[in-house]
């Protein structure tokens, strides 16, 4: 596809579809991992604590079971990643603008990748030269943003209209952005269960007679009672001792015929989008310029995390059987058509995409700000420091996705 063949299916599609037809690295006789969810099923609850994400699917026109290996927020959250980590490693020559703050023995959050995107507590509770942000003409800019006016959004954080956002601890009305790209990754097929098996060998053999007291901060635990404590607990509670070998069958991992990532890329969905000048004017052409940025940034997440590969999680390590199919979804099932896309060539659309938008008076914010975590951010993360229990069960500490 070049640029031309894009501004046509931009007028007269619903959709781009991408699908890459995954298995287990080695291949079938290997099993994955799928993500861990909390189990609410009161009927094994008091038995299983995680569970997978199971259901049945109509595939070809019959009922399938089906199994989720990467869910759509997840996949949404990995596309962010790949396309941060190809800015930062000057993987491809396109640019993003990205704003960022960073905490203290935290690390950096930036725009692209905070949980909530540009509008994320991080970056509300965060200051701009003594501001803060929301008091500055920058944060109000994005917190008044609504799909009717993005363009503020547009400049500094498009992966927020890309991928999705609602602007919900503000104190504004609220506006929402629907994602526009909508992944996930499934198996099928035969789904044969698998078990996990754990234990541990004190290399210090210690028992469990001795009694402990836990303590907050990074002593962890202490032999005497210290003052408002409460019952003691023997060493295995502070993860001293062995631990019998044991044998899950919930979540044991699966063996697959079977996996498939099917990601769409709602050229509809960008409709609702409107891209306003200084003066509030709305302009067609303008419009449709950023929308087709917008669509083209899709199609290069979606390149980008195919060719920087599928490490999920420990475990569920994938890999491509082919290269991943594209097909532009008419207007009506009869005029869908395959194309061929590269990453290259996605990226050289990218490219062409964002000068377009440019020649609209839709460029890049240049004026991108530098954020500093406010006294009370800092006092909440240096507390939160201070009292972290390190001695999590291992069943409150997984279940989670990525």
């Amino acid at each position: 596809m070049d640029f031309l063949e894009f501004k046509r299916a931009m007028h007269d599609a619903v959709a781009f579809e991408f699908t890459a037809k995954l298995q287990a690295a080695g291949g079938t006789n290997h099993k994955v991992f799928p993500p861990t969810y909390l189990n609410d099923d009161p009927s094994t609850k008091a038995k299983i604590k995680a569970r997978y994400a199971r259901e049945t699917r109509i595939m070809d026109g019959a009922p399938v079971p089906t199994i989720l290996l990467d869910s759509i927020p997840s996949q949404a959250n990995r596309m962010e990643q790949a396309l941060l980590s190809a800015i930062r490693d000057d993987q491809t020559d396109f640019t993003l603008p990205v704003f960022s703050v960073t905490i203290p023995e935290h690390g950096t959050v930036t725009s692209v990748d905070a949980p909530h995107r540009a509008l994320d507590v991080i970056f509300l509770d965060s200051d701009i030269e003594g501001t803060s942000l929301l008091n500055t003409d920058f944060g109000k800019k994005l917190a008044n943003a609504v799909p009717a006016n993005a363009t503020a959004l547009y400049q500094y954080a498009p992966t927020a209209l890309v991928f999705g956002m609602w602007n919900s601890h503000s104190g504004k009305a609220g506006g929402r952005f629907a994602r526009i790209v909508a992944s996930e990754i499934i198996g099928w097929g035969n789904i044969v269960e698998g078990i996990k098996t754990s234990s541990r060998i004190d290399p210090l053999e210690i028992g469990n007679k001795s009694e402990l007291y836990k303590v907050e901060g990074t002593e962890r635990w202490v032999f005497e009672k210290p003052k408002g404590a409460k019952k003691a607990v023997s060493p295995a509670t502070v993860g001293h001792g062995n631990i019998p070998p044991t044998i899950n069958e919930a979540t044991g991992g699966v063996s697959l015929d079977h996996i498939q990532q099917q990601t769409t890329i709602s050229i509809l969905a960008l409709q609702a989008l409107h891209f306003p000048d200084d003066s509030g004017t709305v302009a067609k052409d303008r419009d449709e310029a950023g929308r087709a940025v917008l669509a083209a940034l899709a199609l290069v997440a979606a390149n980008l995390q195919f060719s920087q590969g599928y490490q999920l999680r420990s475990g569920c390590l994938l890999q491509a059987l082919a290269s991943p199919v594209w097909k532009v979804l008419g207007r009506i099932a009869a005029d869908d058509r395959e194309f061929a896309l590269t990453l290259e060539e996605s990226v050289a659309i990218f490219q062409q995409a964002v000068t377009a938008g440019a020649d609209f008076g839709l460029a890049w914010g240049a004026d991108m700000p530098t954020l500093m975590p406010s006294a009370k951010l800092m006092k909440l993360v240096q507390e939160s420091d201070t009292h972290r229990i390190f001695d999590l069960e291992p069943d409150q500490a997984s279940g989670q996705e990525g």
